[in-house]
């Protein structure tokens, strides 16, 4: 307590009425109001939604990532993994009897190595022909899969070895192609007929000397382009052997992804609750909206053997808004934090973070219309999540996701429920200032732990201290911020 506070039960009063109000906001877990600079009439809502949510996997072991912004109409962005990207094609650019092998039968580089600092992508090659397969009678559009990212495919044969289970004799010949800026596949190379006997293996190359092979590698090299794909067609056509056979000990020497950008799907608050007709009803009928708590707990519901992996996070500051390209861009951003980051990386312990403001402007109300809008959104601090399962084998990790957010209105919809905002001088300013101090992320386990952590710290402050100490000589009663307290004073 301040030195020359003598009214000591008083002081506490202020200190406990704080203090319910930074549990709420650091838990997310009970309806509040923020002390406003000025008294507003809101409406306060807390929404909680559960997701169970299993990436997809691509080879032995699964990464990805998450962003988490305080923006109802972009509120979760979760990584696609690649390869498994899709581009269109010209439907005269192959001949019936095309099959593309698809991103997620994942080639086997022979040698592991690091280039630029980013690891090279190595798994088993997977059996079975799958991906496109150019047959016009049976594609109204056709597409392929292909391997995205910027690469170096250093001069060396690729090579695959293609097994016909058809029990008829054919021909088939190798091909490579790039996809361009605006997602159109190319083909670049067509190499030689080789024989698929019925007995014996057809063990395709990809001649690295060849012209079309040169061009394909600088198509894939120049950044330009989306990336590549891999495939064979049957010569002559035949559609009916496409799906009797099986790729096997593909092999690209020493092919090196240098930039490997994965593909995001956005969620809005709206699409993440259930039943929410209502809920978008009152936010497109508000004039304005300000999310002033985000609880984000991911947990790890995968089998405990096989929880094994990294995870990292950081909550970003505001106006640093575009995600890095590569997973690994994203963790390695994540590392370079030195505060408001998960401070250990364990995968099986997951995590949980609480939306604290950084400055001012975070906890302002804005037009309902800014929100989705990148110019405003980019300006609010979010937190990133990357994840690496490692080489667990045959082993697709399982998360469950539970996000509650806090949401005020201001607005004249008469299905909301209104509260006056406590409006005490410099009760708003002491808590910006206090909780942007606090970290915000901790591992699932220790959340409940770093939510006491954070009301301690803030009731133990200095910007406590002195917002008390003015509230006291003042004579001015401090109002109460967490509902749970403010309907209690009505019983």
């Amino acid at each position: 307590m301040p030195n020359g506070i003598k009214n000591t039960s008083q002081y506490n009063e202020i200190k406990n009425t704080v203090a319910e109000v930074v549990e709420c906001i650091a838990s997310c877990e009970c309806e509040y109001l923020l002390p406003r600079i000025g008294g507003t009439k809101v409406a306060p809502h807390l929404y909680e939604m559960n997701i169970p949510f299993t990436p997809t996997q691509v080879g032995s072991g699964v990464s990805g990532g998450m962003a988490v912004i305080p923006d109802p109409l972009r509120l979760l962005s979760i990584s696609q993994p690649n390869p498994g990207s899709t581009a269109t094609v010209n439907p005269g650019l192959f001949a019936t009897g095309t099959a593309i092998l698809p991103a997620n039968d994942n080639l086997c580089f022979s040698t592991p190595l690091n280039f630029n600092g980013v690891n090279v992508h190595s798994t088993p090659a997977t059996g079975g022909v799958g991906g496109a397969y150019f047959d016009l009678s049976r594609l109204e559009t056709p597409v392929i899969e292909y391997f995205p990212g910027t690469f170096v495919a250093p001069a060396a044969d690729l090579s695959a070895v293609f097994v016909n289970e058809s029990g008829n004799s054919f021909s088939i010949q190798p091909t490579l192609g790039h996809v361009d800026a605006n997602g159109n596949a190319h083909l670049d190379y067509t190499g030689l007929p080789v024989v698929a006997g019925v007995s014996t293996p057809a063990v395709l190359a990809w001649d690295h000397t060849a012209a079309g092979f040169i061009a394909w590698q600088a198509a894939i090299s120049s950044g330009a382009n989306l990336g590549f794909w891999i495939g064979f067609q049957v010569v002559g056509g035949g559609t009916q052997v496409i799906f009797e056979g099986s790729f096997g000990e593909a092999s690209l020497p020493n092919l090196v992804l240098i930039n490997n950008t994965p593909t995001w799907n956005t969620y809005s608050l709206f699409e993440l609750l259930s039943n929410s007709s209502s809920v978008q009803a009152q936010f497109a009928s508000a004039s304005q909206a300000c999310v002033t708590g985000i609880s984000f707990l991911l947990q790890n519901t995968t089998p405990m053997l096989t929880k094994g992996g990294d995870l990292y996070a950081a909550r970003l500051p505001g106006y640093s808004r575009k995600m890095p390209g590569s997973i690994q861009q994203i963790i390695n951003v994540v590392q370079s934090q030195t505060h408001h980051k998960l401070q250990t990386n364990e995968l099986a312990k997951g995590l949980h973070w609480t939306y604290l403001p950084e400055k001012v402007q975070d906890w302002l109300f804005s037009p309902v219309t800014n929100y989705g809008n990148p110019s405003f959104n980019s300006a609010l601090p979010f937190l990133a999540v990357a994840y690496n399962q490692g080489n667990v084998v045959d082993t697709v990790p399982t998360f469950n996701l539970k996000i509650c957010v806090m949401i005020e209105y201001i607005t004249t919809d008469p299905s909301n429920f209104f509260l006056m905002s406590p409006s005490t001088p410099g009760y708003f300013e002491m808590l910006v200032n206090a909780l942007s101090k606090e970290n915000g992320l901790s591992e699932n386990p220790d959340h409940v732990e770093k939510i006491k952590k954070i009301v301690k710290d803030v009731v133990n402050s200095d910007e406590f201290k002195m917002f008390a100490s003015q509230a006291l000589q003042a004579g001015v009663r401090v109002g109460k911020a967490a509902l749970p307290y403010i309907l209690e004073a009505f019983q």
